[in-house]
């Protein structure tokens, strides 16, 4: 796993560093947890074509700041992830496979990148990331 450079919120250009750096890493899958008009400036600054998965709403607000340009014609989605639900439909079982698999991929196939944005004015554990996975390069 590559651990990037943190992105702080209060910095002025957050959103530039953020744009910056998931079109470095080619970052395509966003989880978010604050919610608020950040699901809005994050998904903005993603690369053509990402998905955005929103599993919680620390800031106690709707997700807002979301242009149609980006959901249409910039081709980004959002969806919602409830994590206690996608773990209770696996099992335990199906949990241990999945995991299993996860590693095995993402030690022979992918490689996992991590851009950490934090808000440094909300209370300490309140941070989101954004992941982005991508294929090594081939060997030929």
């Amino acid at each position: 796993m590559c651990i990037r450079d943190s992105i702080n919120t209060s910095d002025n250009d957050w959103e530039d560093q953020l744009k910056k750096q998931a079109k470095e890493l080619d970052a395509k899958c966003c989880f978010e947890a604050i919610a608020g008009d950040m699901t809005g400036k994050v998904l903005q600054n993603m690369p053509n074509g990402s998905v955005l998965y929103v599993y919680g709403a620390l800031s106690g607000k709707d997700c807002s700041n979301i242009t149609p340009v980006d959901l249409i014609f910039k081709k980004k989605k959002i969806e919602g992830l409830w994590l206690t639900d996608y773990i209770q439909s696996k099992g335990m079982l199906g949990l241990l496979f999945f995991f299993r698999e996860l590693k095995k991929h993402l030690s022979t196939v992918l490689k996992l990148s991590l851009i950490h944005i934090s808000e440094p004015t909300r209370q300490a554990e309140i941070s989101y990331a954004v992941f982005c996975l991508k294929k090594k390069k081939q060997h030929t």
